[in-house]
């Protein structure tokens, strides 16, 4: 990150002057990313300044004392989604330490090391972290829209073949193939329909192994593939 990392700091205003001393400490990391640090009292505060222009991470002071916060964390995560927290934490309670990593936080650092200087360090890894999950949530995104997409051309294309073939013999007026090809192009947009309700009912996609070993959407309707009425199509 080549611009001064953005810090909101949500804590009291004796941990915020220690915590602007740490930043000072010229570590080679901090050198690497100097700080913007901006500091509140109340998760209230937070949420505004959040809104106004997100920060590039949090540092929470789980001793936060916000009677209007039940659960500082979680309204953090809540306002600002993507944006990495760090939690500091007391030295002696290690069990809210890990409950800040289940619930979100991406690091918790300890008095004693934002005293020996940890704090750029913590800020920095959070960041990485944050970064490389973002990463592969996009990464599997973008598999999830490559697989739909397939899924849906291997249901969609052989009724379409079929649906536009008998609308080019309706075309052509050949009188004995009327009849058939309208009764051919209804089956063909029945079929069609069908994949669409599957689609709009689907709840639970499964991916399926296709020709060439590509994955693919199931949208046969097969029994793994849950739909919101409960029942197998």
């Amino acid at each position: 990150m080549n611009h001064p990392v953005r810090v909101l700091l949500i804590a009291s205003q004796a941990t915020a002057d220690r915590i602007r001393a740490a930043l000072l400490v010229p570590t080679r990391v901090d050198r690497l990313a100097p700080y913007e640090l901006e500091t509140t009292g109340s998760i209230a505060g937070a949420g505004e300044s959040i809104r106004r222009d997100a920060p590039d991470i949090l540092l929470l002071d789980s001793g936060l004392a916000d009677p209007a916060a039940a659960n500082p964390l979680a309204a953090l995560r809540t306002a600002a989604p993507a944006v990495p927290i760090v939690v500091l934490a007391s030295d002696h309670d290690a069990s809210a330490a890990l409950d800040a990593l289940r619930n979100g936080a991406e690091d918790f650092l300890s008095r004693e090391q934002l005293e020996r200087g940890g704090i750029g360090r913590s800020l920095s890894y959070a960041i990485e972290r944050s970064a490389a999950h973002e990463a592969r949530a996009e990464e599997r995104r973008l598999t999830g829209i490559g697989e739909t997409a397939l899924g849906l051309r291997h249901q969609i294309n052989n009724p379409l073949a079929a649906l536009l073939l008998n609308v080019e013999l309706l075309k052509e007026g050949r009188r004995g193939d009327r009849k058939d090809a309208i009764m051919n192009i209804e089956i063909a947009a029945k079929q069609i329909a069908a994949v669409i309700r599957r689609i709009e009912g689907l709840r639970t996609p499964r991916s399926i192994v296709a020709l060439g070993g590509d994955r693919m959407v199931d949208f046969s309707g097969s029994a793994d593939a849950h739909f919101d009425d409960g029942q197998e199509r």
